[in-house]
């Protein structure tokens, strides 16, 4: 790793009753045991399980300490197994990374808000662990967005009624916000049960047959959405979304659009990798470890990392990401279905630009949340993660998804690429704001970010060979049916977890998921943590 962005996270120790019984853990958890039972999983520790399976104490590796990997530690740990994590980097987390910003403030550098609705994982132990939560504004951004015409025009995304008529949108589409709007296609298409979406079944048979072979923007098409709708949307998301499977794709709008009261941690969404660090025992955690080679040919699993030292295990749980995964030697070589697994998925990169600035401006202005601006020009996004954070200062960063901007952003080298990449951003987010001050429909009256107000910029590329070797890249897309089917099969004596794993790619309930999935085909009885 070329740098690790300085992280002073205030530690909050869990406070966890290691003799709870049911009754309690069930207040605690509420609807997380619902998920679990859709996971073929119990809600009850140590309860019945498959008394086929042999359930004897193992010894287990867990290759990585991001929320799948402690997850499964965990959940096994409390059966009684012997778990051992192996991490590839110095510090505990993932995709779970934080940053400590001027007044006590922090940005995410990974994982950004979570959703008080539809994560049941989640909430829980953000509740065991009584970590405080901070409020992320639903997003009431501007849009800037080219017309029909070619030309730049500009809209709030609270006022549909006056968005420019060169958008192209249908009339119906003019008078509700693009979240409304898009539940009603969605409906129209017969999702009426859009809770059914965040589940771990997801997606069932059904909705296989049904959706399998259509992409969001077909489907949105044939419920009659304008070509504008995609693209507001499109714009709106930061990214091509509209053009992602149904299937794969459904999970992250209905976060977005349906369950839309988000939260971040105080002290930063890090420490509920470090509170699940604190409770599993950092001492069973081994970092700077990296796996080269794994040799299942003998009577049990031989791991061996960079640094020359040898670990051996009845079980394995990687939660290597699949785009890096190719670089470990693996004897046997992978199956058939593994190299399909590995070589199917597609993996999208991203950037995040850090802004923190004297005064929350933006706020003041009426655009806010996650995203504040938004728009088909260079800088994608503009996300305000303020909330109701202390210190005084606005909180933001830039996204970028679009990969002609991520190859202008990647071609900003040198030790100083961290701020430069940010300051372009910002420079083109102005300008582009500037420029819409006299050409847009209605004019623009103000910006949203002052230069001469920024006291903090930093970036994190989540992308092949930059800054996270042991990830390779932002999100992993393009999920199959075939493939739950494929990485839900172990190898050997390897299993499969990580948020990649999952439907929810890119959100860590979609990781805490996965972990316990892992944890269960190990011991069935592992169905909670």
């Amino acid at each position: 790793m070329t740098r690790i962005p300085g992280t002073k996270a205030l530690e909050i120790i869990a406070k966890t009753d290691k003799t709870i019984n049911r009754r309690d853990f069930l207040k605690q958890v509420g609807a997380g045991s619902v998920l679990l039972s859709t996971l073929g999983l119990g809600g009850c520790s140590g309860g019945s399980g498959n008394d086929n399976t042999n359930s004897a104490p193992k010894n287990v590796l867990v290759l990585g300490a991001g929320a799948a990997g402690l997850t499964a530690a965990l959940a096994l740990k409390k059966q009684g197994h012997k778990v051992t994590i192996l991490e590839y980097q110095n510090r505990i987390g993932g995709r779970l990374w934080s940053k400590e910003l001027l007044r006590g403030q922090f940005t995410e550098l990974g994982a950004g808000h979570f959703s008080n609705e539809g994560m049941p994982l989640i909430n829980a132990l953000v509740s065991r662990y009584q970590l405080p939560r901070l409020e992320v504004y639903d997003g009431t951004p501007r849009y800037v967005m080219n017309g029909t015409d070619g030309i730049s025009y500009q809209g709030d995304s609270s006022n549909p009624t006056a968005w420019p008529l060169q958008w192209g949108l249908n009339a119906n589409e003019r008078i509700t916000p693009i979240g409304p709007t898009l539940i009603g296609y969605l409906n129209k298409a017969g999702l009426s049960n859009l809770d059914e979406v965040l589940e771990a079944s997801w997606p069932n048979a059904a909705a296989v047959a049904t959706y399998g072979n259509m992409t969001v923007k077909q489907l949105l098409i044939e419920q009659g959405a304008s070509q504008g709708f995609i693209n507001l949307l499109n714009v709106h998301l930061g990214s091509f979304a509209a053009d992602g499977d149904v299937l794969d794709g459904l999970s992250s709008l209905v976060y977005f659009f349906y369950k839309k009261a988000f939260f971040r941690v105080q002290g930063g969404n890090e420490l509920i990798a470090k509170s699940m660090a604190d409770e599993f025992g950092r001492d069973a955690i081994i970092l700077n470890s990296q796996v080269v080679s794994i040799d299942q040919t003998g009577s049990q699993a031989i791991v061996t990392t960079s640094n020359g030292k040898i670990y051996q295990a009845d079980k394995v749980v990687s939660t290597i990401p699949f785009r890096v995964i190719k670089d470990v030697n693996v004897q046997p070589e992978w199956s058939s279905g593994k190299n399909k697994l590995f070589s199917g998925m597609t993996w999208i990169d991203g950037f995040k630009g850090v802004i923190q600035t004297q005064t929350p401006t933006w706020v003041t202005q009426g655009n806010l949340g996650w995203p504040m601006a938004t728009t088909d020009k260079a800088w994608n996004r503009v996300i305000d993660i303020t909330g109701n954070e202390g210190g005084g200062y606005g909180n933001g960063f830039f996204y970028v998804y679009r990969n002609e901007k991520l190859a202008q952003l990647k071609a900003i080298t040198g030790p100083n690429r961290y701020t430069a990449r940010t300051e372009l951003l910002l420079s083109q987010f102005n300008n582009t704001l500037n420029d819409a001050l006299s050409t847009s429909t209605p004019p623009l009256s103000n910006n949203l970010i002052y230069q001469n107000q920024v006291v903090t910029k930093d970036s994190i590329m989540w992308a092949d060979g930059e800054d996270v070797p042991w990830i390779k890249s932002a999100l992993g897309v393009g999920v199959k049916p075939w493939m739950r089917d494929e990485w839900s099969t172990p190898e050997g004596r390897i299993h499969f977890a990580g948020d990649f794993t999952s439907y929810k790619s890119g959100w860590v309930e979609g990781a805490l998921e996965s972990g316990l999935r892992a944890a269960a085909e190990i011991d069935p009885k592992a169905t909670s943590l």
